[in-house]
């Protein structure tokens, strides 16, 4: 574990390696902490269960909250960037609901993606549905 952390040392900005540092070193026994993390997941999957509803419920949601920082952003505002990204990028890891990404192309220059999300369990109705996005889209080109 020490080797592949040194690893990512190397390869990472310092950003990334206190991060992954910090998910190596904290403790997860901490019964505290795990139900309040088991709290908010049901909170959430029940929050998102009512907003999609029992039937053909999809939620549309950007992939990330805008262009990526500059390269030489300061470090404020990347980890600015980076909380709002991540509380996109999340939410169908944390409630367990279904999410695909599809690529709509370019707009100035940078790719635009947009992520639809179905209820805990739907996987197939969500696939489905991308199969017919796709059977349109070839159809109207």
């Amino acid at each position: 574990m020490l080797c592949l952390f040194n690893m990512l040392i190397l390869s990472s900005g310092i950003k990334i390696s206190e991060r992954v540092r910090e998910a190596i070193t904290t403790p997860y026994d901490d019964d505290n902490n795990i139900n309040l993390c088991r709290s908010v997941r049901r909170e959430l999957r029940s929050a998102l269960a009512s907003l999609l509803g029992d039937n053909n419920g999809i939620l549309a949601i950007p992939l990330v909250p805008g262009p990526p920082p500059k390269l030489q952003e300061d470090g404020t505002a990347l980890e600015a960037y980076r909380a709002r990204a991540f509380s996109l990028l999340a939410i169908a890891g944390v409630s367990g609901v279904c999410q695909v990404s599809i690529p709509l192309g370019l707009h100035e220059n940078l790719p635009v993606v947009v992520s639809l999300l179905a209820k805990h369990g739907a996987d197939r109705f969500l696939l489905n549905i991308v199969e017919s996005l796709n059977l349109l889209a070839v159809r109207s080109s």
